[in-house]
């Protein structure tokens, strides 16, 4: 009749049904119990229909005035939020192994309890004190928490806090418990152990010089394998997040004996791949926290082995034709970042940062024929940069049930960067010892990164067309090489390898179409729930230059499928799982530096004319 309002409350031992006055007034207890009863709606004749866990599994019942409640569905999964009409049928909330979904009692009958389900035990609630030296926690009364002043509150909203039961008292404990602000706590420390393949060493060494013999497989195997381990710790309100990661290459270097590879020197020279991340998201408190700038600190070290890299022409005697010694080399990149990022409203966010990057190569010690002696160990910085970048984010997309895999509507990131670099350009002998000499660049690039995409067909499944471009520009003259943009590979034009198309400006360009395969999947295997498969076709236009544009000759094409399987992995973790296949239109090759060779001797590589494959699995199909 509209005179009272019913609602679920939440006690220490779940949820009980109440009802209070319209106008206000003390609420009365309508039914409660140790078992949780929620959903409460009232029909026309004044019975009281809610749902309840009291058998182990959720499930309807009626209670009509002055009686006992009664059961009246009988389901596995669980029945919520029931609707009743004016002839007594029933709709409500049925979840099943498949999910929810809407079920109808046309005439509701109460289930006699020799035909309910039993669930098994463990499903049920104990009822019973918990043993322990933490049983007093079950009784513990915090009654006295409920006089939090007006005062208090704003004094915890101006300092950004949030307030806490500071106090867990015993059984026999007098003591009132204390209200305080709160301080950062963090969790412990995940450790993950990591096992990565990587495929950057080959078999073949180098068939221009056959006193250089392959690799077996297994030393293959060996070299490209790397061991490690991943540890983080975040506080427990997101204020500040910790994430690092240390990979070794045990076989990526030689020893001689047990105690010359674990000499500290000899595992310092192994390959290694080392990152710290550090992110602050409650700002400094120097301004209101909308607006104050939330800040990322990254730290990368990569340290890789490169067998006989480095080639000495020399004269072993003065009849002598001039002979080729070759060096190991090794190089060690560092890099230290800092940003700060803040949102200007929900759809634009920007970050300004510096960079830092100080790569170095070493030479390791070899024996001159020439000279007659060991050459012993040196080393040398190749590179110095510091950088200084702008950067937005814009993100304007509709949420949407297929979103993850058909995204609809604008994303753009936009970055303007100015990079102070110092190249290592040649060495030069002084006073006999050999000197770098760098060459001084100062580069300004722009990069612009949009997508565009939109549902042409919304029900009951969608099918969706995107637009991508990204480009990459040097402001001003023409610089080295070492400083192009590539946009081959994975993250780019996948019909050629990522090196296969780079220079001081690039622009790439892709359209694609993404339809359903298996819309609702909807099986668990395992650790994984399988939602739906969709498969993308797309086509990809590419242009990297330095200098002029070399013209619509110079663009590079190809055309490619990919499959998108969604996935759900331990309940709660997205699950990306695609697979492409990219066929790269133009063949064309590519020219080496002076002095490299390809490990069949060859000056040049060939590139495009076949499929390149990728495989993946990720948090989302998004790359960008």
């Amino acid at each position: 009749d509209g005179a009272r309002v019913l609602f679920s409350l939440l006690d220490r031992h779940g949820y009980d049904i109440l009802s209070v006055p319209a106008e206000g007034g003390t609420p009365e207890v309508l039914v409660a119990t140790p078992s949780d009863e929620r959903s409460p709606v009232m029909d026309r004749q004044g019975t009281l229909w809610f749902s309840s866990d009291a058998d182990g599994i959720f499930n309807l019942y009626r209670l009509a005035a002055g009686g006992a409640a009664e059961r009246v569905t009988n389901v596995t999964g669980g029945a919520f939020m029931p609707d009743v009409d004016a002839t007594g049928r029933v709709v409500f909330a049925r979840y099943d192994w498949d999910g929810y979904s809407l079920a109808l009692l046309d005439d509701p009958q109460t289930v006699p309890p020799s035909e309910a389900y039993e669930p098994p035990a463990v499903l049920l609630k104990a009822h019973r004190p918990v043993p322990g030296p933490l049983a007093h926690l079950n009784a513990y009364d915090d009654s006295d928490l409920d006089g939090i002043s007006a005062a208090l509150l704003q004094t915890a909203a101006d300092s950004g806090s949030v307030i806490l039961d500071s106090v867990i008292r015993g059984a026999d404990d007098d003591r009132p418990a204390e209200l305080r602000p709160y301080n950062s706590t963090f969790t412990s420390f995940s450790f993950l152990p990591v096992l990565r393949l990587d495929r950057y060493v080959s078999r073949k060494r180098s068939r221009s010089d056959v006193r250089i013999r392959d690799r077996t497989r297994g030393e293959t195997l060996l070299r490209n394998t790397k061991v490690g381990v991943y540890a983080g710790s975040r506080e427990i309100m997101n204020g500040l997040t910790m994430f690092g990661g240390l990979l070794v290459a045990p076989a990526s270097r030689a020893a001689e004996s047990p105690a010359d590879f674990l000499s500290p020197n000899s595992l310092l020279k192994l390959e290694r791949d080392l990152f710290l991340q550090f992110e602050l998201r409650r700002g400094l408190g120097l301004i209101d926290r909308r607006w104050a700038p939330q800040w990322s600190l990254e730290l990368f070290n990569v340290r890789r082995n490169v067998d006989s890299g480095l080639s000495i022409e020399e004269f072993p005697c003065t009849a002598c034709y001039p002979d080729t010694t070759l060096a190991d080399l090794s190089y060690n990149l560092w890099e230290v970042d800092l940003a700060a990022r803040s949102k200007v409203n929900r759809a634009l966010l920007l970050e300004a940062g510096v960079r830092y990057s100080p790569y170095r190569v070493t030479t390791e010690q070899f024996f001159s024929r020439e000279l007659g002696q060991t050459i012993p160990e040196s080393s040398s910085r190749y590179f110095i940069g510091r950088s200084m970048r702008a950067k937005l984010y814009f993100e304007a997309l509709e949420p949407h049930r297929h979103e993850d895999v058909i995204p609809e509507g604008l994303k753009v990131e936009a970055t303007l960067e100015r990079e102070s670099g110092r190249l290592l350009d040649e060495f030069d002998v002084e006073d006999g010892i050999l000197t770098p000499v760098y060459a001084d660049d100062s580069v300004l690039r722009f990069t612009l990164d949009g997508r565009i995409s939109r549902r042409i067909v919304k029900a009951p499944v969608p099918h969706g067309i995107s637009a991508r471009l990204r480009t990459s520009l040097i402001l001003g003259s023409e610089v080295d090489d070492f400083y192009d943009d590539y946009v081959g590979g994975l993250t780019g034009a996948r019909g050629y390898p990522f090196y296969a198309l780079g220079g001081n400006r690039t622009a790439w360009m892709q359209a694609a179409y993404t339809f359903p395969l298996v819309a609702r999947i909807d099986r668990q295997l395992g650790f994984l729930y399988a939602d739906k498969l969709f498969a993308r076709v797309y086509g990809d236009a590419v242009a990297a230059w330095s200098g002029a544009f070399p013209g619509m000759e110079g663009v590079r094409k190809d055309v490619g499928a990919e499959l998108r399987l969604g996935l759900g992995s331990f309940y709660l973790l997205p699950t990306a799982v695609f697979v492409s296949g990219t066929y790269g239109l133009d063949r064309f090759d590519f020219q080496l530096d002076d002095g490299f060779l390809t490990p069949d001797g060859e000056s040049s590589v060939e590139y495009g004319g076949g499929v390149q494959w990728h495989v993946g699995v990720l948090f989302g199909f998004d790359l960008f």
